[in-house]
């Protein structure tokens, strides 16, 4: 059956497991992160419209490499960026041409004007909230 709107109720931490908080502390796993980081760049790429597209891929590959250095670091474990940031970011790059063919088809049966979709984003990015209230996440 399908829908007659776009939507997804999603509750982190209980529909897909991990990124939830136990006890007061974040706790994700590798796979669960590197799946994350690699299907939102995706979606990106392939969903954002306009040529808008690719300062902000530009934007967030440049935060991602960051974000993965940082937790590398903080947490002392090469592990995070060899598992998590070093192959999503791999993964954009070496699947770029495919992404932009898929994204050339699906901006051609595009709907939305770049103004409804970008209501659907806040300002303020999950992770720095969840970081600020919880700290590091346990990575297992």
């Amino acid at each position: 059956m399908v829908t007659n709107a776009s939507g997804y109720r999603h509750r982190q931490g209980k529909s897909f497991g991990g990124n939830r908080v136990d006890a007061g502390k974040l706790n994700t796993t590798y796979r669960r992160r590197y799946f994350s980081e690699r299907n939102k760049t995706a979606v990106m790429v392939i969903c954002t419209p306009s040529s808008l597209a690719w300062p902000l891929l530009a934007l967030h590959l440049a935060m991602l490499t960051l974000e993965g250095a940082l937790l590398s670091l903080m947490k002392r474990d090469g592990r995070v960026w060899r598992e998590i940031y070093g192959p999503a970011t791999r993964h954009v790059l070496r699947g770029f041409h495919a992404m932009r063919t898929r994204r050339r088809e699906q901006q051609r049966m595009r709907s939305v004007s770049l103004g409804t979709y970008f209501r659907a984003f806040t300002v303020r990015p999950r992770k720095f909230v969840l970081l600020w209230r919880h700290g590091l996440p346990a990575v297992r």
